[in-house]
């Protein structure tokens, strides 16, 4: 049972209990209600990026939209588009490239599954799912260390990356080297 501490009464999921105060039964109500939207929420942007991913394929049933950001910005979705790339692209690498369910990934949110996509591959991706309980200071640190290895993580995050984004990348690359060589003067 939950177990909250509040001043000199407690709540401990048994009703009311003698010299509770109301307004801390109503404030642990809010609580666990915003617990539960927050379990549903993230289930739901899960399953957004699934939709996300099968609308995306389909030209056809996207060109009566005038294409997919247009498909994006009409009344009834009003996403944009860096929000549903996200929501996407995190489908589309745990549960189509790496085969994992996605009930697996409801309980870790779309936040922390986008932060480990630079590092998970098909051979940790379970061990990274269960890292995805620490705080997001820790799991960053976690991250961090995962990247330490530049050559290991050049190569999974460039699997990762749209075209776009891995050009990008690779200037950014290239113009350090440059400097580097360049003479000083």
């Amino acid at each position: 049972m939950t177990e909250w501490n509040r001043g000199p009464y407690t709540l401990e999921g048994r009703g009311p209990t003698v010299g509770v105060d109301m307004q801390a039964e109503q404030t642990h109500a809010h609580h666990m209600a915003l617990v539960k939207l927050r379990e549903q929420g993230k289930r739901d942007l899960i399953e957004t990026g699934k939709h996300l991913y099968y609308i995306e394929k389909d030209k056809e049933y996207l060109a009566s939209y005038g294409g997919y950001n247009s498909y994006l910005a009409s009344p009834e979705i009003d996403l944009g588009w860096s929000q549903a790339y996200k929501y996407r692209r995190v489908y589309e690498l745990y549960c189509v490239e790496l085969g994992v369910h996605p009930s697996a990934l409801y309980p870790v949110g779309i936040t922390k599954l986008d932060k480990m996509k630079k590092v998970v591959d098909k051979n940790d991706v379970y061990e990274w799912i269960t890292k995805a309980e620490l705080s997001v200071p820790d799991l960053d640190k976690e991250i961090a260390s995962a990247e330490s290895d530049n050559e290991a993580m050049i190569r999974k995050y460039a699997a990762r990356m749209g075209f776009k984004e891995l050009f990008s990348l690779l200037t950014n690359m290239l113009t350090e080297l440059n400097k580097k060589k360049a003479p000083t003067q």
